[in-house]
């Protein structure tokens, strides 16, 4: 009897991981911290809204910080059913919104859209997770106040105040082989590391997640060109997508840009994991969000940074995705299929487009091309990557 107890939580637990793979671990992570905010926010200050059993086990929390708050309540967010950290059922959708206004960035200015954004998810998040259903009074009061936040938001920088840049700024291609080149000439393996991610990413317009998820598994040579496949994408949670190839060729005439080159100075010098993965690692996002912040800090890249007019600040791991991006569309009055660069990037075209318009090799090959920095009016844009003749004497 015993055994067959401990086989069926086995299967309860398989099958809550399998409802969890509905939220990626970086998400849910940015969501639990949200709501283990706003309940530490409510307990004080709302604490009509916390059930008393959870508000016994919390403790008597007069004279403590937010932060010593957070740092007991996250514990007993367990997420079981049976100990809700809210009383779901009467929950003032005011209360939220009063929390959100709250909140403020490090230099006390306001949060972005896209911030409150994420903090509406973890509200969302809150109730799947304690299998909650949120009333559509609820909803629509949201939807109402979020709608007149935007146009707040948007008011607020019309006059001055705060940020009207959203996100970092892309990375242009003359930048991008500039901090390739400085790469070169850097001691260590953290230079090599964070050159090949610059410039994969950059030729691959691919999320962090799905270039740090490339396997050697994943990589063949086909023709004149790499081809890399990305087994899970965001916009194919589920993997309905066909396995398309991104095409990656080699640039001869720009060594420092050089894909394949960058490939081959990692792989000789880097050691291989049983994980098969081509950036092995248990953080290699972070280790190269930390390079890209030592690099930008350079001397010499400061200085060419100030030249061109680029603020470091504006720069991060995202640059690199919307520069190939923007580089590929808009780099030139000739530019590659807006489709084709979609495709690629992961972006949905949205509605019937994604329907009708679908991937074709010789497209994403032209992209490769122009993103890999061939000179798109030149009959060299067509050159072959490097060939060598076997020496067995020597």
């Amino acid at each position: 009897m015993r055994g067959i107890q401990d086989a069926l939580a086995e299967l309860r637990r398989q099958a809550e991981q399998i409802r969890d793979n509905t939220v990626r671990p970086s998400s849910r992570a940015a969501y639990v911290n949200s709501y283990c905010r706003f309940v530490s926010w409510v307990h004080p200050n709302h604490p009509n809204f916390i059930p008393v059993a959870f508000a016994d086990r919390v403790g008597v929390t007069e004279g403590l910080s937010e932060a010593q708050i957070r740092r007991r309540i996250k514990p007993l967010l367990t997420r079981k059913h049976d100990d809700p950290p809210l009383t779901f059922g009467n929950l003032d959708p005011e209360v939220f919104e009063t929390w959100l206004l709250t909140l403020r960035k490090a230099d006390g200015s306001m949060l972005s859209y896209s911030a409150f954004n994420t903090h509406r998810a973890g509200l969302f998040n809150i109730y799947r997770d304690y299998v909650q259903q949120m009333g559509p009074a609820m909803e629509k009061e949201l939807k109402q106040f979020f709608k007149g936040l935007k146009l707040q938001l948007a008011t607020v920088q019309a006059c001055g105040e705060g940020q009207v840049k959203v996100g970092k700024d892309p990375l242009s291609f003359e930048l991008c082989e500039f901090l390739s080149s400085h790469l070169l000439e850097l001691p260590g393996s953290d230079a090599i590391f964070a050159r090949v991610y610059l410039v994969i990413s950059w030729d691959l317009m691919c999320r962090s997640a799905n270039a740090f998820g490339v396997r050697h598994s994943h990589i063949e040579w086909g023709g004149d060109s790499l081809r890399v496949y990305f087994a899970h994408m965001k916009n194919d949670q589920g993997g309905d997508r066909p396995r398309d190839p991104r095409h990656v060729y080699a640039n001869p005439l720009q060594p420092s840009v050089c894909p394949i080159l960058a490939l081959a100075i990692y792989w000789a010098t880097s050691t291989f994991d049983v994980g098969n993965r081509l950036f092995p690692g248990s953080d290699q996002y972070d280790r190269f969000r930390k390079s890209l912040h030592r690099l930008l800090e350079d001397e010499r890249v400061s200085v060419e940074l100030k030249r061109r007019g680029v603020n470091p600040n504006d720069l991060g791991t995202h640059s690199m995705r919307k520069g190939a991006a923007t580089y590929c569309t808009s780099g030139s009055t000739a530019c590659r299929s807006s489709t084709a660069v979609y495709l690629r990037a992961g972006w949905s075209l949205g509605g019937v487009q994604n329907t009708y318009l679908r991937y074709e090799a010789a497209v994403d090959m032209h992209v490769g091309r122009t993103v890999a920095g061939l000179p798109t009016n030149s009959h060299e844009f067509a050159i072959l990557p490097p060939h060598f003749v076997e020496q067995d004497d020597w």
